[in-house]
């Protein structure tokens, strides 16, 4: 039977779904894997490094060509920390046997990581031979390189998720707090941020000069993570927005009308809503939450509205006078919270 899989290293039938840590890509990235006919990428590049860049000399191995070959690999990878992000679900391309084989696979792979990092998912199903097949990649690591991947990969669709850029650093200090990630880590990445976009249109347009890192220094945690928000969203926005390939999704319209939003971003993506989908977006978004920083079962719009009850009006008001100062900030000005929507 000849091979009908399609060409990812061109994009075909693959999804670029990235966002910013703390900005329910997970969860997001979950909904995408409830499809059957979709293979589920859980941030295969924080397994292994690739260049996003666009080719400056295409008759030259270049950037577009380590990501060609990374979109190539994709399909086959068998880390656990790739293929075996629960919840797993049932696929168009497995039996009722195989989808038990590979589920214990996981959970071998799993326990077997702790002493092995390595140690891959042994019975793992590709689908490659399901013409309908689409190939998701899910990344916190490669939003500002977007609109570089999307036309490298010139079939490919991205979808941009933003996060209310309160409920992003509210995330963050709760994960700092548990000491999910260190605080080192995340002024490290604000400095990197803006220092790569120092003397482009962009810095200029948003007042960065050769001294601003000295006045970044000066100022609190949460306003150095709300100029990584902005720097992060919108190098991805305005690189990408011109591919014609390119959607921004905001994390709370997800989690206020999850079945509508859901249906928007399949559609974009060609994919047609399935009931398997359906069901998890009821189990996800039900009463009975998990407790859990990384929990994908949770009431969504509490969760993402959580923020209001953890950061004072002072800070509130110092993170928005930075974030609207970009075209993704200003695109929070018109959500309200639940208890103030109107009807």
């Amino acid at each position: 039977m000849p091979d009908t899989a399609p060409d990812t290293t061109h994009g075909r039938q693959c999804v670029l779904l990235f966002g910013m840590p703390r900005s329910g890509t997970t969860w997001l990235g979950k909904l995408f894997d409830s499809h059957p006919h979709v293979l589920y990428r859980h941030e295969p590049d924080t397994w292994r490094s690739v260049r996003i860049a666009e080719d400056t000399d295409p008759a030259r191995p270049g950037p577009g060509d380590e990501l060609r070959a990374f979109m190539a690999m994709l399909p086959d990878i068998r880390a656990i920390r790739v293929a075996g992000k629960r919840p797993l679900f049932p696929k168009a391309w497995t039996s009722g046997i195989t989808q038990k084989l590979a589920s214990g696979a996981v959970e071998i792979a799993r326990v077997a990581s702790r002493v092995y990092p390595d140690f891959p998912v042994l019975v793992h199903a590709n689908g490659k031979r399901d013409p309908e097949r689409v190939v998701v990649w899910k990344s916190i690591q490669s939003l500002p390189g977007l609109g570089s991947a999307l036309r490298t990969l010139d079939q490919a669709r991205g979808i941009h998720i933003l996060r209310h850029p309160c409920g992003y650093i509210a995330s963050i200090r709760r994960g700092m707090a548990s000491n999910s990630f260190s605080n080192g880590a995340a002024d490290s990445n604000a400095y990197g941020a803006i220092g790569r976009i120092v003397g482009t249109p962009m810095g200029e347009q948003l007042g960065f000069d050769k001294n601003f890192t000295r006045t970044l220094k000066a100022l609190t945690p949460e306003e150095r993570l709300a100029w990584m928000w902005v720097v992060s969203n919108e190098s991805a926005r305005r690189n990408a927005q011109d591919t014609g390939r390119y959607m921004a999704v905001r994390y709370e319209d997800v989690c206020r009308e999850p079945l509508a939003q859901v249906t928007r971003m399949f559609s974009f993506c060609n994919l047609a809503m399935q009931p398997q989908t359906e069901a998890f977006i009821s189990a996800s978004t039900g009463k009975k939450s998990q407790d859990g920083y990384y929990s994908v079962y949770k009431n969504p719009e509490a969760a993402a509205w959580r923020w209001q009850q953890e950061l004072d009006a002072q800070t509130i008001e110092r993170i928005m006078a930075i974030a609207t100062r970009s075209e993704s900030g200003r695109s929070y000005l018109d959500l309200s919270p639940p208890a103030t929507r109107s009807a």
